[in-house]
């Protein structure tokens, strides 16, 4: 499990636990950008109770989301438990970890599944009216332009099987914010 991190101290602890109760089998990468709050101090106190399931990747400094993410599923594919299956979500509990079973469900079938927003049980409450409206229009262009047949290409709540990330050319993509994702399902 890959979380991105910028000031997310109060977030992070609760999160990587409640990842952890998931199963014995998942670990938790963290990706921080140095975050000012000290997000990094709350991931070593969980880091402490959990040393082998937990992992901090500390960035030098606020280079966005999608670097971060890359950078994590980077080490991950090189780390050697050779993990089969990588998750990402976003560490202000948007994405829950209880919806990772049906996740691992769709992966039986699918090499990429992604949390959608604009699918039945999926939401954007918290945004008002122009933030959803402007994000499902952007998710239609890229769908439209790129061809690629996902409803929610910026969502960042996604597993991948092992295969598809090894076969992704992380050194061409060019963006590094939300937008990443859009780019790595055209890959």
């Amino acid at each position: 499990m890959v979380v991105p991190t910028y000031n997310e101290r109060e977030n992070i602890g609760p999160l990587v636990r409640a990842l952890l109760q998931q199963g014995e089998e998942i670990d938790v990468w963290v990706a921080d950008d140095s975050s000012p709050d000290r997000t990094a101090e709350a991931v070593k106190e969980v880091m402490a109770e959990h040393p082998s399931r937990v992992q901090l990747l500390l960035r030098p400094e606020k280079a966005g989301r999608g670097a971060a993410v890359i950078a994590a599923f980077k080490k991950g594919l090189a780390d050697a438990r050779r993990y089969d299956v990588f998750f990402e979500m976003d560490a202000d509990f948007s994405h829950h970890p209880r919806e990772l079973p049906k996740f691992l469900a769709k992966l039986g079938s699918c090499d990429m599944v992604v949390g959608s927003r604009y699918v039945e049980g999926g939401s954007t409450s918290e945004w008002g009216f122009w933030r959803p409206l402007l994000s499902w229009l952007a998710n239609h262009y890229v769908a439209l332009v790129a061809g690629v047949p996902i409803r929610d290409t910026t969502s960042g709540y996604r597993a991948y099987r092992r295969a598809v990330l090894e076969e992704t050319e992380f050194d061409r993509i060019k963006i590094r914010g939300y937008v990443v994702h859009g780019e790595m399902a055209y890959q």
